[in-house]
């Protein structure tokens, strides 16, 4: 052991976070996480051609005949795509991926069957 090793200050423990604290921010990433999947599940139904909450489909239809067809993609399937990017943000917020048992099961199921 050198001393340069030696004087190397050690790693701190990670802060505890208060209970409660740790409780409210999981009730608001999980009422986000609602928020985003209702949105984008309407976006869904839009896409696929439904007229869930719309005063006027004919007008929402028209607009699609102007647009090439990577645009029409991107304007319906777009948001519901960022509706799904913000909820795996939003629980990446309050849980440690790296450390969960699905991360693994994930990663042995990638590997195939047998290995």
């Amino acid at each position: 052991m050198t001393a340069l090793s030696a004087r190397r200050p050690r790693a701190h423990p990670p802060s505890v976070v208060p209970a409660d604290r740790q409780r409210h921010a999981k009730e608001w990433a999980y009422l986000g996480c609602a928020g985003a999947f209702g949105y984008g599940a309407m976006k869904v139904v839009w896409a696929l051609g439904g007229t869930v909450g719309l005063r006027n489909p004919k007008h929402f239809h028209a607009i699609d005949n102007g647009l090439s067809a990577p645009g029409r993609f991107f304007d319906h399937w777009g948001t519901p795509i960022l509706a799904g990017l913000a909820i795996v943000i939003l629980l990446g917020l309050i849980y440690p991926w790296g450390d969960r048992p699905i991360c693994a099961r994930c990663c042995a199921c990638s590997a195939g069957p047998g290995r």
